[in-house]
């Protein structure tokens, strides 16, 4: 994104109209964003984004690169707060062996920085 600081001020408006979004792709640009941008997130924008993406990653009607991003977000989460690497590591690795090429790839890449960081 060439000019991200135009994003930050909508971004607690942009995080809470995110679980209300049907379209597939609107909500991948908007994930990208959030993966892409380094930003201190606020607590309240912070939860909902672990909750969202969590759902995300869980469901399995929810296309690979939006699961793809809401890893990425989760892991950059995870450098604040430590313990949604564990759950984000359990829930990746439960997902494994059922999930397409994408999804393994982007997973493999994710566990090997939690892996890095912690060991789980």
């Amino acid at each position: 994104m060439e000019y991200p600081e135009l994003f930050v001020p909508y971004r607690q408006k942009i995080a809470n109209a995110l679980k209300k979004l049907k379209n597939e792709g609107v909500v991948r640009n908007v994930l990208k964003i959030y993966a892409e941008i380094p930003l201190n997130y606020i607590k309240i924008e912070k939860s909902g984004l672990v909750n969202l993406c969590f759902d995300y990653l869980i469901s399995q009607n929810t296309p690979v690169s939006i699961k793809a991003y809401s890893m990425d977000i989760l892991f950059k989460i995870t450098m604040e707060i430590p313990d949604i690497g564990t759950e984000l590591y359990s829930v990746i690795e439960n997902q494994l062996p059922v999930s397409s090429a994408g999804y393994r790839s982007r997973a493999q890449k994710i566990l090997r920085k939690l892996a890095n960081i912690s060991p789980y």
